[in-house]
């Protein structure tokens, strides 16, 4: 069995500062992926229109950390203190950690409905599963489910230009009485505004109950025929939680105190959308627990705990397709047009700063 002083299971926003921080202090760390790169999932709706080239999207772990297992992690064993993974050759691989696990395997799919034949974006194989669903044929008709930010962006980015040069027809769906709920009213109207001027025809109000044989069911009986349906809403922590036996609450993530501590555990830290702190799962707020984490977790846990950490929203930027985004600063500021759209490219950017400094 391989052994570490600090085993992270997870190569996403939170994982990946965490993981470097702990290498630049000389500590011994191992980080579990099951991929040899992180994919950028702010990046998700350009890979899936092929507008960036896959370099664009993932950051190769292996040159930045070193000290980087590729394999998927199965299951949680808390009493031995170990972690079980397959490797890609299907081999089990057993891990185990002398200080601190600390565990970032982010989201999945949340459906409560019968869907079958629905495209989960999660990585770079799913995007280009999906673009070459797109390019398959003229004129076919894409669905996407879920209005919140991440369906905001699938749309925007297809209905520009690629829309038009494929003839596709374009269904954005969501349960809720408008798009990117939570949002202030003005940035809401905007993104609906643009989307409809782009040829997206919206749904909103009503509920899905199934999707199967190629159409999509509303609980009102409406159906929208499809032909590629994407999945952009309600997502979960990692069922990994939930099945080692971790208290979990009803989105699936694991009870943590103040330092992202799982309950009743002081070496099990919990970080990203496994993290059950009420914060929104978002990119931003793993990112910063996991500088956090990366600075602290040595003194942590040595029993040197630190000032509680302020993990917080700090608005939105949605990308609306080429020249268009709307922001949210907070719960009331918003603005849209080019310096929104300038703002997303910056904060794009900004991760790369994040994970050194």
């Amino acid at each position: 069995m391989l052994k570490t002083d600090y085993l992270i299971l997870g190569g996403g926003y939170a994982g990946v500062p965490l993981a470097y921080r702990l290498a630049r202090k000389g500590e011994d760390f191992l980080l579990v992926n099951r991929r040899p790169y992180q994919t950028l999932a702010a990046l998700l709706p350009e890979l899936i229109t092929g507008s960036i080239c896959e370099e664009e999207g993932i950051i190769w772990l292996k040159p930045l950390l070193k000290k980087v297992l590729v394999a998927e992690v199965r299951e949680i064993d808390l009493s031995g203190r170990r972690v079980v993974a397959l490797d890609h050759g299907r081999e089990s691989v057993l891990v185990g950690w002398r200080k601190a696990l600390v565990i970032c395997l982010g989201w999945e799919p949340d459906v409560r409905f019968p869907a079958k034949g629905v495209c989960f974006v999660r990585e770079l194989p799913d995007a280009f599963m999906a673009r070459r669903a797109l390019y398959l044929q003229e004129g076919q008709r894409v669905v996407i489910c879920g209005g919140g930010f991440v369906g905001v962006e699938y749309a925007g980015e297809i209905a520009t230009d690629l829309g038009i040069k494929l003839g596709l027809e374009i269904h954005l769906v969501e349960a809720a009485p408008d798009l990117l709920s939570g949002l202030p009213p003005e940035a809401r109207k905007k993104a609906r505004s643009v989307l409809e001027e782009r040829g997206v025809k919206i749904h909103t109000g009503v509920p899905v109950e199934a999707i199967d044989k190629g159409r999509l069911v509303l609980k009102d009986g409406t159906e929208i025929p499809g032909d590629l349906f994407l999945w952009a809403a309600g997502v979960r922590a990692s069922r990994v939680l939930e099945a080692s036996g971790f208290e979990v609450d009803e989105r699936g993530r694991a009870l943590v105190d103040e330092y992202l501590r799982a309950q009743g555990r002081e070496d099990v830290f919990v970080l990203g959308d496994c993290a059950g702190t009420g914060l929104p799962m978002l990119g931003q707020i793993a990112v910063q627990q996991g500088k956090f984490l990366g600075e602290y977790l040595p003194q942590i846990v040595s029993g040197q705990e630190p000032p509680p950490p302020r993990f917080a929203y700090k608005g939105l930027v949605v990308s609306l397709g080429e020249a268009e985004a709307v922001a949210a600063l907070g719960d009331r500021v918003s603005f849209s047009g080019m310096l929104a759209v300038v703002l997303k490219k910056i904060l794009g950017k900004k991760y790369f700063l994040d994970i050194r400094i």
